[in-house]
């Protein structure tokens, strides 16, 4: 039989325990999520609780949608029905619409989708029928998984291994749709470990200031130089992201300065695996500089990401690198 003493020792120790294990949970700035505070909210107004969920009456901000609104949009906004992908889901087709729709895309790998209807239970969602082609040209997906969120909500997963540009939805449900999203990753890349050989400063109304490595990962895609949103460096040329767990990586994104544009002209990136293996190498070969420069990549497992410049007349300068799953 244990003493009033001991169970006090216990109580106490309970106590202690607690105090430690909320005093570790992580107390992420305004606009972040997650368990070491590296995800981006994405809601209206940055209205995310601490695991990202969109506040109500807030939803996903406009591009965004899927869990915590972390998975970009690829459809095309100025080309679709506006009702479809306005990401309003309170506004749906009128009820004479036609049994098929064809949405187009940013071209993409396909990954996965989610439609979106009015009244209307999942036995009727998962009849719906998913085709995919590249410049009118049928492209087959693999594995193909529908998945009922809730009475209103499927999602089509499955693998292409050639990019689409269009998807087009057939079957009854076609004529309550309300929104559909099309995937184009979430950003895995976000505050993990970046590095350059060197790194540029300079004074800038009379205060001094650096462009590490990691402003490419900071989620701040604004590309006005001096608005130190961007990584520099200072007499080197290449960049090194490297992910805390290997990430399926199936897109990059890579945001360009606003001015000077020219010199990201031909450079490389290559991404290597867990064993530092060489997977997948691209070389710009675009005779205009982009703002925005998206490549495209069947899924590979990835732990490294390497940046080069040949331009060696300029450092290397990147204002966001973008690693979607």
């Amino acid at each position: 039989m244990m003493r009033r003493s001991d169970i006090t020792h216990v109580l106490c120790l309970s106590c202690v325990l607690i105090v430690i294990y909320v005093k570790s949970q992580p107390s992420c700035p305004a606009g972040w999520f997650g368990s070491r505070c590296n995800y981006k909210c994405r809601c209206f107004n940055n209205t995310c609780d601490k695991n990202g969920q969109c506040i109500y009456p807030f939803t996903c901000l406009a591009g965004w949608f899927g869990p915590e609104c972390q998975y970009s949009d690829v459809t095309n906004k100025t080309i679709n029905d506006a009702v479809l992908t306005d990401g309003n889901e309170s506004t749906c087709v009128a009820p004479s619409a036609p049994d098929t729709v064809t949405i187009v895309l940013q071209s993409i790998f396909f990954t996965w989708l989610r439609v979106c209807v009015q009244n209307q239970g999942s036995a009727a969602l998962e009849d719906l029928t998913v085709t995919f082609s590249n410049r009118k040209t049928d492209v087959s997906c693999s594995d193909m998984k529908k998945v009922a969120v809730d009475s209103k909500t499927l999602d089509v997963h499955c693998k292409t291994y050639k990019e689409i540009d269009t998807v087009t939805l057939k079957g009854a449900v076609v004529t309550r749709l309300c929104s559909v999203y099309v995937s184009g990753g979430r950003n895995v890349g976000l505050k993990e470990m970046a590095k350059q050989d060197t790194t540029h400063a300079n004074i800038f109304n009379n205060k001094p200031r650096d462009y590490p490595a990691s402003l490419a990962v900071d989620g701040d895609t604004r590309n006005h130089f001096f608005e130190w949103s961007c990584a520099r460096t200072n007499g080197t040329f290449t960049w090194t992201l490297t992910l805390s767990q290997t990430r399926m990586v199936n897109r990059y994104k890579v945001y360009n300065r606003n001015d000077y544009q020219h010199r990201m002209k031909g450079f490389t990136l290559e991404s290597f695996d867990s064993d530092n293996r060489s997977l997948f190498l691209h070389r710009d070969t675009i005779p205009e500089p982009q703002t925005i420069y998206i490549i495209n990549l069947i899924p590979i497992p990835v732990k490294m990401l390497i940046i080069t410049f040949f331009n060696r007349e300029n450092d290397l300068m990147l204002c966001e690198v973008e690693y979607m799953e």
